[in-house]
């Protein structure tokens, strides 16, 4: 499975409202889109800001390397 990053942040308001959320410069969120990774401090506040979003609809299978969760 792969985290869709930037959906997620696209749909959380866009980079900067969620550089603005992590008290970070607006690149910060870039960085969360190349690298996949985002830390769980950081989702739940975006999800506390963001009710209406369901984290399991940012993930992806990887048809790339047929990896699947277990």
């Amino acid at each position: 499975m792969i985290f869709n990053a930037a959906k997620f942040i696209d749909d959380c308001g866009g980079v900067n409202e969620v550089a603005r959320v992590m008290e970070r410069h607006r690149t910060a969120p870039y960085r969360i889109i190349r690298t996949g990774y985002i830390g769980s401090p950081l989702i739940c506040k975006l999800l506390d800001r963001n009710p209406h979003l369901d984290l399991n609809d940012y993930f992806n299978k990887d048809t790339h390397n047929d990896r699947e969760c277990k």
